[in-house]
């Protein structure tokens, strides 16, 4: 089974593609595309090999939601990633941005409410 996830931000979109069956010595893909499916990146880095199941971009990092956590990246190309603040490692949902505060997330995970996140 193949998924997809399209965020548009600032004409750039960013997508997920992953299979839910891994094979051994595989790693899931989550891949960019900025022209239309044309070409794809792979943003990565090194994300924990889990599904990722939404992404937002925020201050030129990219913010993944996961099945075990959220994650923020060192850039717009993957790279690093660490834990987002002290959120619970569980299962997130759904990222979006507070339409009254640019800086702060939202974040919905599966079994423990809704989280508040403000980038500073």
């Amino acid at each position: 089974m193949l998924g997809l996830r399209v965020c548009a931000k600032r004409g750039t979109r960013i997508c997920r593609f992953a299979t839910s069956r891994v094979p051994q010595g595989r790693h899931r893909a989550r891949l960019r595309v900025d022209d239309a499916g044309e070409t794809f990146t792979d943003f990565s880095g090194d994300l924990v090999d889990t599904p990722a199941n939404w992404v937002e971009v925020q201050s030129g990092k990219l913010v993944v939601g996961t099945d075990v956590g959220v994650f923020i990246s060192s850039g717009l190309t993957g790279g690093t990633y660490s834990c987002l603040g002290d959120l619970p490692a569980v299962p997130v949902v759904h990222l979006t941005r507070d339409p009254s505060n640019a800086s702060r997330i939202v974040i919905s995970t599966f079994g423990r409410g809704l989280y508040a996140y403000s980038f500073k």
